[in-house]
């Protein structure tokens, strides 16, 4: 058994090696990747290693902030209470994990404070290392301690001396991360089912990549956004604005299928590699292997047997069930187009299914799928029915949703995506008491270009947090493209009262080109000007916006009435506009309604947050919503971060 374990990023292991020499040399006995043993399962040495380990020690930096691995490790110390956590640049650790203090490794008492919070937890000077004694070495001696450390942290600046005495700082320690998009690789055939096929590639070689950490891989919302766009690879370089692109095809005849593949840097143009490969539909799994391989070494990654351990974890391994959960997205997407008819998505959802059946570590396939059952249930407050869709699904909508987010709990492997299936199962469960806790580590661990479902749910309306909308504009990036995330992103910026950056999102999609007047009103409404907020929202196709433009300006109340009387509308928006126009009765009447219900707090919760207006009812009305909320660290009423005239029109 070690005495520590030792967690650190990639981008750090020259620096790290010093230091961890230095702690041999002082007696200490360490786990690290190094003693990782060939043809056994990654993962389970790992873990068997740390929950040996008498101390977790955790190297921040601006490079392990960014990694799931580190992040997951010192979470774990963190827990179990045997957490050193240390720095060796200006990197503060992620939220979450500065309950204790980071030791900085450059600061004059280092050495003497590390070997305290180490001794603390191995035993320190009162207890001999049978490694220490074989070897002839002092047990943790402070002075040997300080003199080996201060050589290990030589290096923590960065910089090395040239012979010619002249500071150079390595390449590695300067580079900003690189970005790179994994474009839809094109079936060039007329089978349909071929180009699922390539989607599927596509999506494990971005999975592949994405595990190591190293990069910035844009999600695949973004690129297949632009699938259809017509735009050569020159313009969608400069619409996603990245260092790189992978770019692909599959040609299939029978059994036979030949994989063509390129890097291209974007700067100059050049195609920094490129490879075809030639065989049957059981070699794709290989072909999509070595492509992330070749990016991820072409890039100048050295693939230990960590890091290619934790690519082949984050693969599914099964290019058919990859094929079924692409043709399920398409048909998700297009359901949301219009979900007044939820029968795509049950389409999607049977797609998904089968997907997760061949392979469960898909696990988006599962919470993609319970967002059927989200809909059939906030439907059912409004008292709408969907009698397209068979009656067992549509039985106890509630409950089928959380039994799948169990199941997806269950197969998934990292932290980040348990976090972010606990939010969103918390959000329809009867407690809410991890909601806001949730929230918080879930922004926290978010990595890369991936942000979790409902995760503003309560705390956006209860709370001005701007570690959400720290999250959404470092995620900007990643969504430049997709007008659709894009939007949300604007909403929920303005929603936190951070309506300079709402502003400056909008700017954004207008450079793109994309129709923005529907937004344009409701940053009018934001700003407080109600005319040019109906002026524009009459420009826009979009029913609701105009209904929100009306109530704030007091105008055509009738026709709000009409639209709530005439259309399905979801509960918390009519919950809402009643409570824009003033009709305080009538919002009371449908809270009390609701919140007699299953599930109904949840429904209300998010009439709270839409409404985005303070108390859109009194909350006497709703006893089981109240005693929801007591269980978290909220109370009555609701921000209200937009001065709403609410008043008897």
């Amino acid at each position: 058994m070690a005495d520590i374990f030792l967690s650190y990023a990639r981008a750090d292991q020259p620096r790290v090696e010093k230091l961890a020499a230095a702690l041999e040399e002082a007696g200490y006995t360490l786990w690290w990747d190094k003693h990782l043993r060939g043809g056994h399962q990654f993962s389970e040495d790992i873990e068997a290693a740390i929950a040996e380990a008498k101390a977790v020690l955790v190297v921040w930096s601006k490079d392990a902030v960014k990694s799931e691995w580190v992040r997951d490790e010192a979470a774990y110390g963190r827990d179990h209470n045997k957490l050193v956590p240390v720095r060796i640049d200006d990197t503060l650790p992620p939220m979450g994990y500065r309950q204790r203090h980071a030791i900085d490794l450059n600061g004059d008492d280092a050495m003497a404070a590390l070997t305290e919070a180490l001794d603390a937890l191995v035993g320190g000077h009162h207890e001999a290392h049978q490694h220490a004694a074989n070897s002839g070495k002092s047990k943790h001696a402070p002075i040997l301690v300080g003199a080996a450390l201060a050589v290990a942290l030589l290096g923590a600046t960065g910089y090395f001396v040239t012979q010619q005495g002249e500071p150079t700082t390595a390449t590695a320690e300067v580079e900003d991360r690189d970005s790179i998009a994994v474009l839809p690789f094109v079936a060039q055939s007329s089978d349909e089912d071929d180009q699922f096929f390539a989607d599927g590639i596509t999506e494990e070689i971005m999975n592949r990549l994405d595990a190591l950490g190293e990069f910035r891989v844009l999600p695949r919302t973004t690129v297949f956004s632009l699938r259809d766009s017509g735009e050569d690879v020159d313009a969608l370089t400069k619409r996603l604005n990245v260092d790189y692109i992978v770019e692909g095809s599959l040609r299939r005849g029978g059994d036979d299928v030949r994989v063509t593949a390129r890097l291209i840097r974007t700067g100059t143009g050049e195609t920094v590699w490129s490879y075809s490969y030639d065989g049957s539909r059981d070699d794709v799994l290989q072909f999509q292997s070595d492509i992330a391989e070749k990016v991820a070494s072409s890039l100048d990654v050295l693939l230990d047997e960590r890091l290619l351990a934790r690519m082949e974890d984050a693969g599914i391994n099964d290019p058919e069930a990859f094929a079924l959960g692409a043709k399920a997205t398409e048909l998700y997407s297009r359901a949301h187009g219009e979900l007044t008819d939820l029968s795509l998505l049950y389409e999607a959802t049977q797609l998904y299914d089968q997907a997760f059946a061949k392979a469960p570590k898909l696990v988006e396939a599962q919470t993609q799928a319970s967002d059927l059952y989200s809909h059939i249930l906030l439907d059912s407050f409004a008292d709408i029915t969907h009698p397209e869709l068979p009656q067992e699904v549509t039985a106890n909508p509630r409950e089928q949703l959380l039994e799948r987010l169990a199941i997806a709990r269950r197969n998934a492997s990292t932290r980040r995506h348990r976090l972010a299936i606990d939010l969103y199962a918390a959000a329809f469960s009867d407690d809410w008491s991890d909601v806001a806790s949730l929230s918080r580590q879930a922004h926290v661990e978010a990595q890369g270009c991936s942000i979790p479902n409902w995760n503003t749910f309560l705390v956006a309306a209860f709370d001005k947090v701007d570690f959400i909308a720290d999250t959404l504009l470092a995620q900007q990036e990643c969504y430049t493209a997709d007008s659709i995330r894009m939007y949300n992103s604007f909403w929920e910026l303005g929603r936190v009262d951070r309506l300079d950056d709402a502003r400056a999102t909008l700017q954004r999609l207008k450079r793109d080109g994309d129709k923005t007047s529907d937004l344009e009103s409701v940053l009018a409404i934001w700003e407080g000007d109600a005319e040019r907020a109906l002026r524009l929202a009459r420009r826009s196709d979009r029913l609701y916006h105009l209904q929100t433009a009306r109530a704030f300006a007091g105008r055509e109340i009738d026709k709000v009435r009409e639209f709530l009387a005439t259309q399905n509308v979801p509960i918390y928006e009519q919950i809402s506009f009643y409570a824009l126009i003033g009709d305080r009765d009538a919002a009371n009447r449908l809270a009390r309604k609701v919140d007699a219900r299953r599930g109904g707090a949840t429904a209300l919760q998010i009439a709270a947050d839409f409404c985005n207006c303070g108390a859109p009812w009194d909350i006497e009305n709703t006893p089981n919503y109240a005693a929801m909320l007591e269980k978290t660290p909220y109370s009555w009423p609701p921000r209200k971060p937009l001065n709403w005239p609410m008043k008897d029109w």
